[in-house]
């Protein structure tokens, strides 16, 4: 596989792949506990309209029996990396990709503006965050109308799944080597408009060090370079550290 082959393709293909939405919570850890308005559902039945944790941002929706949804962004900031938080057409939770801290804002038809990054947290307790080695999120976030939201018990908590890579994860298909077979499944996962990572994409996104050590928010021409490191041809096994 030659990088002018694969540009190429990038061409053609980069406005037609689509990015996906599905939540990423997982089902058995995919609940938070607010004090005025009890459980909060972060993986709706269907999986579509749930939460999305990606490197740099939180998508998708949180049910509250008792206050409707709640909205953490539309997973399409404007400038591609963090949502601006500056009016109503650009607001979300983002996450700093350095140390999984948490800041900006969701919203709740019902309820109004939620703070997911105010330092002034009770009992000690400490910023909204993800977690990214436990795989789930931690601290409190604060609603003006609402009071805490805890993110942070033990038994109760918000947990989110990863995809498993092959080694090197170029082989996408597991088969040993690295061609276009892989190129055509990393081809499907690349961002229309820069924008978003879709379900079962992960892998591809790499790390973009130092600002974006798990990635960016899409999958990109720098995440397709990543790719061509590992490119072998069929039946031509890939040198295991070339995703290093």
């Amino acid at each position: 596989m030659c990088r002018q082959s694969c540009a190429i393709l990038l061409c053609l293909f980069y406005g037609t792949a689509v990015a996906g939405s599905a939540s990423n919570i997982a089902i058995e850890n995919s609940h938070g506990w607010a004090e005025n308005l009890g459980w909060l559902s972060f993986h709706s039945p269907d999986g579509a309209t749930g939460v999305r944790v990606l490197p740099t941002i939180l998508s998708g929706s949180v049910w509250a029996e008792n206050a409707g949804w709640i909205h953490l962004g539309d997973g399409a900031p404007a400038s591609g990396h963090a949502y601006g938080n500056l009016d109503g057409t650009d607001f979300g939770v983002n996450v700093d990709p350095v140390t999984g801290n948490l800041s900006g804002l969701a919203w709740g038809e019902n309820i109004g503006w939620i703070n997911f990054g105010d330092p002034t947290i009770p009992g000690g307790g400490s910023l909204c965050r993800v977690d990214f080695s436990a795989r789930r999120l931690r601290g409190w976030a604060w609603a003006e109308n609402a009071g805490w939201i805890n993110l942070d018990h033990p038994v109760a908590f918000v947990a989110f799944d990863w995809p498993l890579c092959h080694e090197p994860y170029a082989d996408a298909d597991g088969d040993g080597d690295v061609d276009q077979v892989d190129f055509g499944i990393v081809q499907r996962c690349l961002s229309p408009g820069h924008v978003g990572i879709g379900a079962g994409c992960e892998c591809f996104n790499r790390p973009e060090p130092p600002d974006y050590p798990r990635g960016d928010n899409d999958i990109d021409a720098d995440d397709l370079d990543a790719f061509e490191l590992c490119a072998t041809g069929p039946a031509v096994p890939p040198d295991a550290a070339c995703d290093d």
